[in-house]
């Protein structure tokens, strides 16, 4: 907008009111705009991201890594007997178990990683700048460091452990999100067939057929 001059004060305030109101609507909105899309992204209980969040995250790190030529580790866990632990102490338990995993890991995760929770007991991490070794080093440190958690509301306190799967981006095969996504619940599934509570690392195609 603008003023033609000379000025005239009444008409002058008129439009600088007019001017702020507008800003104040139009800042009010996007503040808004910016939790719808927080809370679009997150999860309600744990304060992670949902799977969402998760892959509009990997997607970007992803095409990042592929710039940069970089590594990028991508990991999916789900906790182990779970239902259990709901059948036995009920359902706000089992958020309480949710919460204190989840608490666990992001205190002992960079803060580049990103850290979700796609899904009832399932967690995703992914962590830019490190390889497939690096990602299975991780989940070994949280599978270990959550075997010796105790929620202490429980009476007597469960057991908690938790299988990882590990992959990582592959360049020389058409890399993508989803194929990470795949992998990583490859490696899940090995773990949970080899008895649960350990961390597998996805080792290549064939290596489903491996495991058996």
């Amino acid at each position: 907008d603008f003023i033609s001059t000379p000025l005239e004060r009444e008409e002058t305030l008129l439009r600088v009111r007019q001017a702020l109101r507008a800003r104040y609507t139009r800042d009010r909105w996007r503040r808004q705009v910016a939790v719808f899309r927080c809370l679009s992204s997150s999860d309600a209980l744990t304060g992670l991201c949902n799977r969402r969040g998760a892959e509009r995250t990997l997607a970007r790190e992803v095409k990042k890594a592929l710039r940069t030529r970089s590594p990028l580790c991508f990991a999916a866990a789900a906790l182990d007997r779970f239902k259990e632990i709901h059948d036995t102490y009920g359902h706000k338990a089992g958020d309480a178990v949710l919460r204190e995993t989840a608490r666990l890991f992001s205190q002992n995760i960079r803060r580049s990683d990103c850290l979700a929770r796609p899904s009832g007991d399932e967690f995703w991490l992914i962590a830019p700048e490190t390889n497939l070794a690096g990602g299975e080093s991780l989940c070994e440190k949280l599978r270990i460091l959550l075997s010796g958690l105790r929620v202490s509301r429980l009476r007597p306190p469960p057991a908690v452990t938790i299988s990882w799967g590990v992959s990582a981006l592959d360049l020389r095969r058409s890399p993508n999100p989803e194929r990470l996504i795949e992998e990583a619940d490859q490696a899940l599934y090995r773990s949970k067939h080899r008895g649960r509570h350990r961390t597998s690392a996805f080792q290549g195609l064939l290596s489903r057929y491996r495991w058996q």
